[in-house]
């Protein structure tokens, strides 16, 4: 299975979304949970040591509630996107230190002016790294690149960028009433554009209209406590292997080879990338 934030490269490469088809935030979760390097235990989560041992700078940091990891950020005194945006930036590091304490998911509630500033965003982005895309110099359509922000990727079942929401899940609910998280029960688990090299370091969400409650389908999951949860002779099994990553909608995934779908010839700038299946965390090990 592949995990949404389970690791950050060194590279500076950042990956903006803006997300109008959004989703729901609470996190679903149900693996062991590991603690990166010099972080509370997840015991600590719920005794208060948590944000004691967290606090970075002006920034407020709780455990994100009803889930196993992830972070809550608040910058107490800003009232609007502008402050937090300046804040952040009078400490470049924080939201980085944060996210690594909060192993690799980040919620900052309040930002609703970001839809009237859009730039605000690609700022923000700017402080996990200077590298920040510019989709017209991709192959991205022109559909979903944002009319006034070019470093923006919009998301969006409405016109221009058209894109339709996956199906459900096949019952949606699992039988104790909770969303599917399991594979092949929950499929799409992925790691943003893994078929790039290098891959994003960080994805950015804003959702400018978010889906009704209970309708959201996007998840994050943990791929520390995902590896940890392995067997250890499939941990043995996967170490030191590379996977092959490509471009969806090219006919080479899995449900398209099973389909009889005929691959796509690929251009120069689609060729297959090598990853590794186990990725060491660069800042928490």
């Amino acid at each position: 299975m592949q995990a949404a934030y389970d690791h950050r490269l060194r590279t500076l490469f950042l990956f903006s979304l803006y997300a109008i088809m959004a989703c729901q935030l609470p996190v679903q979760g149900d693996q062991v949970e590991k603690s990166p390097k010099n972080e509370p235990l997840p015991s600590d989560r719920d005794s208060g040591a948590y944000k004691g041992a967290a606090t970075v700078s002006h920034l407020d940091l709780q455990p994100l509630p009803h889930s196993t990891f992830g972070g809550l950020v608040r910058f107490p005194g800003c009232a609007d996107a502008q402050a937090v945006v300046a804040a952040a930036e009078a400490d470049p590091e924080a939201l980085s230190r944060a996210l690594d304490a909060s192993q690799g998911l980040l919620f900052l509630p309040g930002l609703h002016d970001i839809s009237n500033d859009p730039e605000l965003l690609v700022r923000l982005s700017r402080l996990f790294g200077d590298e920040v895309e510019d989709y017209h110099q991709t192959l991205a359509s022109s559909s979903v690149i944002h009319d006034r922000v070019p470093e923006i990727f919009v998301v969006s079942n409405l016109a221009p960028a058209n894109r339709q929401p996956p199906a459900q899940p096949d019952p949606p609910l699992t039988a104790d009433g909770s969303l599917p998280t399991q594979f092949p029960h929950r499929r799409g688990w992925h790691t943003d554009q893994s078929y790039r090299r290098p891959p994003p370091d960080i994805s950015l969400f804003y959702a400018v209209i978010p889906s009704p409650e209970g309708q959201g389908q996007t998840l994050y999951a943990n791929g520390i406590a995902a590896y940890e949860a392995l067997p250890a002779g499939l941990k043995a099994r996967v170490e030191g292997l590379e996977g092959i990553h490509v471009q969806p909608g090219v006919g080479r995934s899995e449900s398209a080879v099973r389909a009889g779908e005929m691959p796509t010839e690929l251009s120069p700038l689609q060729q297959p990338q090598r990853q590794p299946v186990v990725r060491t965390h660069p800042v928490t090990g």
